[in-house]
């Protein structure tokens, strides 16, 4: 359907987003079965989970989770503690980032790259990427 060109009127694609969304979250259904739905979501830009997705007005709609302070195990047994922080439920994917990357205060902000080499430091291209995707490189 997007790679035809074809053109989804709006009834239709209400239609595909609400067949195709609880298989998408249905544990028993396959994991391939899941991904191609993911994909197809994706690729027709219906994948409004929260986490996922952008709100309307560009921005992107993390899905935060609270992580409590305390102690954990870190290599070799060596107990270390952490104070409470906040991390998104899902990795970050392509549309959000995106955002990052055209934002004035963003990607080309030196205040992000500070202490790192000035070759490690350019923007992801996204051509042929599915915008619901997992961004899985920044700097490289």
């Amino acid at each position: 359907m997007v790679k035809s060109g074809t053109q989804t009127k709006g009834e239709a694609r209400h239609w595909l987003h609400d067949l195709w969304l609880p298989r998408l979250v249905d544990l028993h259904e396959i994991p391939q079965a899941r991904a191609a739905v993911g994909r197809a979501l994706g690729m027709c830009g219906l994948d409004d989970r929260k986490g996922i997705a952008l709100l309307p007005n560009g921005l992107p709609n993390f899905d935060w989770v609270n992580i409590s302070k305390g102690e954990f195990i870190y290599q070799d047994g060596k107990h270390l503690t952490l104070p409470s922080f906040q991390i998104t439920r899902y990795p970050i994917t392509y549309a959000q980032f995106q955002v990052f990357v055209v934002a004035s205060d963003g990607f080309y902000n030196p205040q992000w790259w500070d202490g790192l080499l000035a070759d490690e430091v350019h923007p992801i291209h996204r051509e042929n990427r599915l915008l619901s995707t997992v961004i899985t490189r920044v700097n490289g």
